[in-house]
């Protein structure tokens, strides 16, 4: 990245299902025209990107959206994959048109793909390019040993590395082998090698609500996941891809539950218990990285690298209150 910028820009942040999109939406209308500026409302969630499958990664609708410009939203093909660091690219481009100019809008980055925002406030080095014929001979052994035993043997070439990857999430085990193979270094290290971050002064607002209240709110929603409208998506979905676990989206909480309702092998009543299970899995992991990763140690509302941190531990539900608290440490910066 070759600029940074001085906005004032505030981070929504945190556990999946925690109210984060609402939260930032109410944000952007409070704001609205204080210092001369408009809020927009960038995704920073890796799901949220496809599109398509609007319904099965919680993007915001259209009467929820209505008033707030949002960027970086359901624009990527299901059958595309798409990286951090194209990301960054991308919210470069939308800082560039939308929030540079003198009246351009202030942004308010929303989404819980954590590494998503931490490659934002702290850059990203280049990493060299791989070649096709490393990645599909990776591809090929990823297939014919399995995902256990391919991160096993990443272990054996980098424990560092293999401990980042804990989750063996195969894409990212792919990607963390070849960049290893093709370059002798792993990912970690060139992450760590000087680079530029796009925002130098931010206000993290980090939602981690307590995981019992954070999963009635799952249990309520998976249903509604599951349902008409989630269907509709994943059926069209198998319309233009036969292999639909090959797709990059595939990986998107929902999908495979889904699926298995229109094969036949779940009821929608099981595919909801299926789904609520794996999201509640999942915001254990996310709640386990933020612990490791939050951008302040101190009492929840402090500085780190020029950034403020604000903790919030329960689901926002609407309270204008919350809200004012947010709009007052924004307009201080």
């Amino acid at each position: 990245m070759g600029f940074a910028i001085s906005l004032n820009a505030v981070l929504i942040t945190g556990l999946t299902a925690s109210g984060k999109s609402a939260l930032a939406i109410a944000l952007a209308r409070t704001l609205e025209g204080v210092g001369g500026r408009n809020r927009l409302v960038l995704n920073a969630d890796a799901s949220q990107v496809y599109r398509g499958l609007e319904t099965l990664t919680a993007q915001p609708d259209a009467e929820e959206r209505a008033g707030v410009v949002h960027r970086l939203f359901g624009f990527v093909p299901p059958q595309e994959a798409y990286s951090v660091g194209r990301w960054l690219a991308d919210v470069e481009q939308v800082l560039r048109e939308d929030c540079l100019p003198e009246d351009g809008a202030e942004p308010i980055f929303c989404g819980g793909s954590g590494l998503y925002l931490r490659v934002l406030t702290e850059g990203l080095a280049e990493v060299p390019e791989v070649a096709s014929e490393v990645r599909v001979r990776l591809e090929a052994r990823l297939e014919e040993i399995g995902v256990s035993a391919f991160y096993e043997e990443l272990r054996e070439l980098d424990t560092q590395e293999a401990a980042r990857l804990a989750d063996k999430n195969p894409r990212r085990l792919l990607r963390s082998r070849e960049v290893l193979e093709a370059t002798g270094k792993p990912l970690h290290y060139w992450w760590k090698k000087d680079s530029t971050p796009l925002i130098h002064r931010a206000l993290w607002v980090v939602l981690l609500p307590d995981l019992q209240e954070l999963e009635l709110a799952i249990a309520q929603r998976a249903p509604y996941l599951v349902g008409t409208a989630g269907q509709e998506e994943v059926r069209t979905l198998k319309k233009q891809n036969a292999d639909l676990n090959s797709l990059p989206s595939y990986k998107a909480l929902g999908v495979a539950e889904v699926e298995q309702v229109l094969n036949g092998t779940l009821s929608e009543e099981q595919a909801a218990e299926a789904l609520a299970l794996r999201t509640r899995q999942y915001a254990r992991r996310q709640r386990v990285w933020w612990q490791k990763h939050l951008p302040s140690g101190t009492d929840g509302q402090g500085r780190h690298k020029g950034h403020r941190v604000l903790v919030l531990s329960q689901r926002f539900k609407g309270e204008s209150a919350v809200v004012e608290q947010i709009a007052k440490l924004a307009k201080s910066a």
